[in-house]
């Protein structure tokens, strides 16, 4: 099943969508700078929820400065 792969910032904003990754692929995938964590959610969803960089993502392991 493709990915789509929010790579999330120690305050929470998105920096980066990585969409449909290739299932089982060994391909590195950047965040193109320092994150603290990756959600992956089923491919498509980001475009289908309107998700872009900067959005943020409420967690309480995210803080927002």
């Amino acid at each position: 099943i493709p990915l789509d792969m929010l790579f999330i910032r120690p305050d929470g904003t998105v920096a980066r969508i990585a969409e449909n990754a290739e299932p089982l692929s060994e391909r590195t995938i950047p965040s193109g700078e320092p994150v603290l964590a990756v959600l992956e959610v089923i491919g498509g969803t980001a475009k289908r929820l309107g998700l872009k960089a900067g959005d943020r993502i409420e967690h309480p392991l995210f803080t927002r400065r």
